[in-house]
């Protein structure tokens, strides 16, 4: 258990700093990664002002980090085989991981048909 604390603690880490990096004022940062047998992916939105927001940045930096974030998870996944893993960030330096065995549309992040952007179904207040 010991390797995937580390994971662990790497992911959230590096999904700190990316945020820190690119946002300020934020309240809770979300990143939701899902893997499936035909493919991986990364949604990440962070709450500011009561909103959330997509991070604003696409350049050689944030892809870089993103490809660190999916090979560190991934890694997790092969130990621990979850469908989904939603990360959670304060500025506070707190944190929370949940992983979802079963259903993988859980925690979907998306602002389409006037949904938030923070993760379908993560209550705030359950920390």
């Amino acid at each position: 258990m010991q390797q995937e604390a580390e994971l662990v603690l790497e992911a959230v880490t590096e999904f700190m700093r990316y945020i820190r990096l690119y946002v300020r004022d934020w309240e809770e940062a979300y990143l939701r990664f899902t893997v499936s047998e035909e493919s991986s992916g990364i949604a990440v939105t962070y709450l500011a002002g009561h909103e959330a927001h997509f991070v604003d940045s696409d350049d050689e930096h944030e892809i870089e980090v993103m490809s660190l974030l999916s090979n560190c998870l991934a890694e997790l996944q092969r130990k621990l085989g979850f469908k989904v893993a939603l990360l959670i960030v304060r500025p506070s330096n707190d944190f929370k991981v949940l992983y979802e065995h079963r259903d993988s549309s859980r925690w979907e992040i998306t602002k389409l048909d006037g949904r938030s952007g923070i993760p379908e179904g993560y209550l705030r207040r359950s920390w």
